[in-house]
C-alpha cells in the first residue's frame, strides 16, 4: 500500500464509537474495530481500504490518534485509488 495507518484509541471503542473498515480494497466487508484503552493499536492500508466512523450516539467521548506513515520518496507519487491529490477518495461524495 501507499501508506500505513495506525489507529490508536485512547478510550474504549465499540458499537457506535468504533472505527469501521474493510479487510482489503474494494471488498466492502465492513467490520468494526473494538477494543479498550491501552490494549489496541490497529494498522491497516487506510489509503486504499475504505474506513469511517459513525455518529457517536453513546454518552462517552471517542478519542483516538490516527497516524499515517509513508516513505518520503513515495509521497509525491501517490495514486492510491482516488482522483484527488495524494490518491485520496471522497467516499461520501461518490455516492
Amino acid at each position: 500500500p501507499c501508506s500505513v495507518y495506525y489507529y490508536i484509541p485512547l478510550t474504549a471503542i465499540g458499537g457506535a464509537s468504533a472505527l469501521f473498515l474493510e479487510s482489503r480494497p474494494g471488498s466492502e466487508d465492513w467490520h468494526p474495530i473494538i477494543g479498550d484503552y491501552g490494549g489496541l493499536v490497529k494498522h491497516f492500508a487506510g489509503a486504499i481500504c475504505t474506513h469511517w466512523t459513525t455518529e457517536n450516539k453513546t454518552d462517552k467521548t471517542r478519542v483516538s490518534l490516527d497516524v499515517r506513515l509513508i516513505a518520503g520518496p513515495m509521497f509525491h507519487e501517490l495514486v492510491c485509488g482516488g482522483s484527488n491529490p495524494g490518491g485520496q477518495r471522497d467516499v461520501f461524495r461518490e455516492r
